[in-house]
């Protein structure tokens, strides 16, 4: 069969590549050593990482290609991938070039898919939903794909070039690096040195991060330069391999580019040809290649820098359209490449080397450049190539007033939004204005731009959007810009000019404002003194329109209204009628997104209104979504805030088991609501007893919260109960004020989930400060008269019942327990058992406080709250009671890792299902149910669920939180 003249150069005659090629690696076997252990580790189930840093030359893709032969000679799956410059914008190439063969050979519908891997599909479909937050999702997807190529062999993953990658793919390579270790996996990733200026950041994090094995290449030395160049000219003597050495420095690459000119110049290796050697080596480093492609003539030439426009892995056909020659002549002209080892042999056109890609593509002047880019991006579009990668020339082409090329980039930013780099959206959108788009478009690329640059907080945002919304002519896409720009400024904390913005829109509307624009000027009016009531009583006027069978948006402002409510102290039951219709079994969830607000506020309300059981249904319901669609965001905060239920809830351990999400989502990246976390587990590590670690996770917390910001409430609320629990009242009465003062400052909020009057009451009793207790309970009081919430009241009545003391103290402490138990509020009701056990030893009675005792320590030893076991212990003993033993197995003596894995065990998922669930590796899942299986006593996850259910505080049977009914 005649050959093609796409696959002519592959298949004609040319002469053998090289001995010096086919050679062994010489002078790296150290590092040898280190890769071979890594690769046993490897089969042994136990990867590891390498990164390779050297200069130029110096052999790191050499040194790679010897990994990947051992690895197959050990029956280890092999995929590999180098980053090149042309695609360093293209989101995901580089992980593209990973798993492209595998993917291809198995397809998208093969079980390389299953689980969480299904996330990553596509990036391989190119079928992509909305605008996603973060890439996140698509990092977690690739790490199980990975993990899924693993199961018919160990894998080794090779990325040579790592300082030309994409963001997403380093982001992915950063994500999988930190896990390798417990998977038959070994990674090496290699690049050039440089400053973290030089570097792209995610590359510069994952190498200042670096925490396995690393590479520094050296200069050969002598004797191996000498090695190389007899290896090519056996007759050289030490006289002439030693200048070789001082003159190439010992450069792997200048070793050979001099011995090219030597062979080109047939120079006999002996004594007198020093000076030769020396000319030669003038014009050989950093030259000879040029020097050898300029001698083969003019077509040559513009075959090499075509392909150094395209980029390597070209088809010849591609090389040959940009060169304007017609296919065969470019086939004899790449032969001729590969024989003087400019090219290599390939099903594609590439360079011997990224340095003569590098020298090639400079000597090209800069004006033919940019228009080898622009032709370079038609031509590749007509061949239905990916827009990144047409978008890509186009960064690289002058700016020509072509509408063609606005919609391309605007097409390659929108794919990256999808693809969750608004960083890379912005840069194309940047190119698309300077292009510059028709007057139609100038306002969608503005506020697009804007939009991207919001997104990846970038300076300017703020500025386009502002321009695009006083372009745009359709009251529709003004809205929306304007909803763009309000949440752009609110991000930075410019919350007026977001609420005299939305205001404007407001009294400019034809139409009465719809009711997404209305929740996102009372979701910003609330942080303005001056503005706030108006919005309220707008607020208000709009709900009452509102029908009873609502949409998405409707939800929206429902959802805002409801959070208000709680804020307000209303009745409960309005509250909580507000929230369902916002919920509407799920509905708000589904349609905005586990990252959406909706639930979140939905959540708040009912929390604020004593309603826990019902918003730990939500909080379950957006972490099951948020595990589904990958979103590490909506899993941390979700679990976050499932801990603060299950804190109330008195499920200590399990809170403590939902915020050891916590560390692993703050190593993802996890910043949202991290302050807040940190500080809910200083609370609960208060609770068990352990003051230091409390101290410690609240310094973390301060750490973070260096800008005093929304979250900054929850750490002083922390703190004052830490100080408390030291027995420093004076400090923790100062504290807790602090956070009700910045509450009412900031956002003019009566009632809160800190319960920081309360708590703060409590201090001032502990000072002999009765009125200042008296003014902030009464004030309490107040509130929870009117919103009628069982918990709220509960907490007043404590600390009435601390107040008073005496009969009536005991009557009020009675009357708090039922309230507190009708609330579910397990561990404040056992605080208040123990109060009125301690009230009614200290009046004489002490068989009549045993009981109030014990129900307390029950509570607290299952439930593992050792501060509050201690001072019921010490409370029974001044009853009299001496000796009783406490449970040292069971549930209790799980840690939170644990516990966590334990119960996703018991509801029947797989390990591999739980590592999905929680980010972590399977390995991690079997080591933690290892020890889950011993503390519990069983043999297998049949019997976990059993074994870690148990009685409840209140004697009722495990809640399952189910969904809203």
């Amino acid at each position: 069969m005649a050959s093609t003249p796409d696959d002519a150069f592959v298949n004609s005659g040319r002469r053998e590549t090289s001995r010096l090629s086919e050679s062994a690696l010489v002078g790296r076997s150290s590092e040898l050593t280190l890769i071979d252990q890594l690769l046993d580790r490897a089969q042994t189930g136990n990867g590891g990482a390498v990164l390779i840093e050297g200069a130029a030359g110096l052999g790191k893709t050499r040194l790679i290609a010897e990994c990947e032969a051992r690895a197959r000679s050990r029956g280890l799956t092999v995929v590999d991938a180098r980053a090149i410059v042309p695609e360093r914008g293209v989101p995901f190439s580089t992980a593209l070039q990973l798993f492209e063969t595998p993917v291809a050979a198995a397809g998208t519908n093969s079980a390389l898919f299953d689980g969480a891997a299904a996330l990553a599909m596509p990036l391989f479909s190119g079928h992509y939903a909305d605008a996603i937050e973060t890439p996140f999702p698509l990092h977690h997807g690739l790490f199980w794909l990975t993990v899924n190529l693993t199961q018919s062999a160990p894998l080794l993953i090779c990325v040579d070039d790592a300082q030309w990658a994409d963001e997403g793919s380093l982001g992915f390579l950063h994500y999988l690096a930190r896990r390798v270790n417990e998977l038959p996996i070994v990674l090496v990733v290699a690049a050039r040195p440089g400053s973290a200026g030089q570097r792209p950041p995610l590359l510069t994090s994952m190498i200042e991060t670096w925490s396995h094995d690393r590479l520094h290449l050296s200069p050969l030395a002598a004797p191996d330069v000498a090695s190389l160049v007899r290896d090519r000219l056996p007759l050289a003597d030490s006289s002439f391999c030693d200048d070789f050495s001082e003159i190439t420095g010992g450069n792997p690459f200048y070793v050979r580019e001099i011995l090219k000119t030597l062979d080109r110049e047939a120079l006999e290796p002996t004594d007198h040809s020093s000076l030769s050697l020396r000319d030669a080596a003038v014009e050989s480093i950093g030259h000879a290649s040029l020097f050898r492609l300029s001698r083969l003539g003019t077509d040559p030439i513009l075959v090499a820098r075509a392909l150094a426009v395209l980029g390597d892995g070209s088809t010849l056909r591609q090389v040959a359209a940009l060169a304007d020659l017609d296919q065969t002549r470019a086939a004899a002209v790449a032969d001729a490449l590969i024989t003087e080892e400019l090219f290599v042999v390939g099903a594609t056109l590439s360079f011997a080397n990224p340095l003569i890609a590098g020298l090639v593509y400079a000597e090209i002047p800069t004006v033919q450049a940019s228009l080898a880019h622009g032709r370079a991006a038609r031509l590749l579009d007509n061949d239905s190539v990916g827009v990144e990668i047409v978008a890509a020339h186009l960064l690289l082409a002058a700016p020509n007033a072509d509408s063609w090329v606005t919609e391309k980039l605007r097409q390659a930013a929108q794919r990256a939004r999808a693809q969750g780099v608004p960083r890379v959206a912005a840069e194309l959108l940047s190119r698309a204005k300077a292009e510059p788009p028709a007057p139609a478009d100038l306002a969608d690329v503005l506020a697009e731009l804007g939009s991207a640059e919001s997104a990846a907080g970038l300076i300017g945002g703020v500025a386009h959007l502002r321009e695009a919304a006083n372009l745009q002519t359709d009251p529709r896409k003004r809205e929306v810009t304007r909803r763009e720009l309000v949440r752009a400024l609110s991000a930075r904390g410019q919350q007026r000019e977001a609420v005299q913005i939305l205001e404007e829109a407001i009294e400019e509307g034809i139409e009465e404002p719809g009711p997404a624009l209305l929740a996102e000027y009372f979701v910003n009016a609330t942080f303005e003194s001056g503005m706030r009531q108006r919005a309220i009583q707008r607020i208000h006027e709009a709900v009452r329109t509102l029908p009873l069978h609502t949409g998405p948006a409707e939800r929206g402002l429902l959802a805002t209204l409801a959070m208000r409510s709680g804020q307000e102290g209303a009745p409960a039951v309005d509250t909580i009628e507000l929230a369902r219709r916002a919920w509407s079994d799920g509905a708000i969830l589904a349609e905005q997104g586990p990252d959406g607000p909706g639930w979140l506020m939905t959540f708040w309300a009912l929390e604020l209104a004593g309603d826990h059981h019902q918003a730990l249904a939500i909080t379950t319901a957006a972490l099951d979504l948020g595990r589904a669609t990958g979103s590490m965001e909506a899993v941390a905060t979700a679990s976050m805030f499932s801990a603060w239920t299950r804190a109330k809830l008195g499920q200590i351990l399990d809170a403590e088991a939902d915020l050891s999400q916590v560390d692993i989502a703050e190593d993802l990246g996890w910043r949202r609501y991290l302050v807040a976390a940190l500080s809910r587990k200083a609370v609960l590590q208060v609770w068990r007893g352990d003051l230091q670690a409390a101290d410690a996770t609240l310094s973390r917390a301060a750490e973070r919260d260096l800008g005093g910001g929304m979250e900054t409430p929850w750490r002083l609320h922390a703190a004052g109960l830490l100080a408390m629990a030291r027995h420093d009242n004076a400090g923790a009465l100062q504290l807790l004020t602090e956070a009700g003062d910045w509450l009412a400052e900031n956002l003019d909020v009566d009632y809160t989930v800190l319960n920081w009057r309360t708590d703060a009451a409590r201090a001032a009793l502990a000072l002999g400060e009765n009125d200042r207790a008296r003014e902030l309970i009464e004030r309490d009081e107040a509130l929870a008269e009117r919103c009628g919430s069982a918990a709220h009241l509960g907490r007043v009545l404590r600390v009435r019942g601390l107040m008073v003391g005496g009969d009536e103290g005991a009557a009020l402490l009675r009357a708090a327990v039922t309230h507190l138990e009708s609330a579910g509020e397990a561990h404040e009701r056992a605080e208040a058992l123990t109060d009125l056990g301690a009230l009614i030893r200290r009046q004489g009675s002490k068989v009549a406080a045993r009981p109030y005792l014990f129900e307390a320590l029950d509570y607290a030893v299952s439930n593992g709250a050792n501060a509050l076991a201690e001072r019921a212990r010490d409370e029974l003993s001044a009853s009299g009671v001496r000796g009783r033993p406490d449970r040292i197995s069971g549930p209790t003596t799980l840690t939170s890792s644990e516990r966590r894995v334990a119960r996703l065990a018991g509801v029947g998922l797989t390990n591999t299902q739980i590592a999905q669930a929680l980010f972590v590796t399977p390995k991690t899942v079997e080591y933690h149910l290892r020890h889950v299986y011993q503390k519990l006593e069983i043999s297998g996850r049949k019997q976990v669920a059993a074994a870690l259910a148990g009685p409840q505080p209140d004697g009722s049977e495990v809640v399952d939180p189910g969904v809203l009914d």
